[in-house]
């Protein structure tokens, strides 16, 4: 998970101070990759960081974030100045915007360690969410 947050910041970045059309679209065919991979990495290590009574709960939290996200990305697209966007710097604060994620992202990945899932949920548990 930490080496798909750096290469998001990564191809964030370039993607902010690119004006290449055809850079850009690559960089977003790559974004969305890792996007497919966070959707199936993040869900199980929440489980397994979580307590097994709210396990469930922390499990279906990351939907609910993906559907804010979502949200909060339209209503900034509204901020967008439309006329000037060669010269407009606005845009690059939504392209931008995934890098805090990312980064706090990867300081809380070093304190909650993805192999604590044998203290939260046994082996049968654990193969049964399945």
């Amino acid at each position: 998970m930490v080496i798909t947050d750096i290469c998001m910041i990564i191809l964030v970045t370039v993607q902010a101070f690119s004006l290449n059309i055809y850079l850009y679209t690559v960089i977003r065919f790559f974004q969305g990759f890792i996007v497919g991979i966070y959707g199936n990495v993040i869900p199980p290590y929440l489980i397994s960081i979580s307590p097994t009574k709210v396990s469930g709960r922390i499990g279906s939290f990351n939907q609910i974030m993906i559907t804010i996200g979502i949200a909060v990305a339209y209503a900034m697209g509204y901020l967008i100045d439309n006329q000037n966007l060669s010269s407009s710097f606005n845009w690059r604060v939504c392209v931008l915007l995934p890098v805090p994620i990312c980064i706090a992202r990867i300081i809380v990945c070093n304190y909650f360690p993805y192999d604590c899932l044998e203290t939260h949920i046994n082996r049968r548990d654990w193969l049964s969410l399945f």
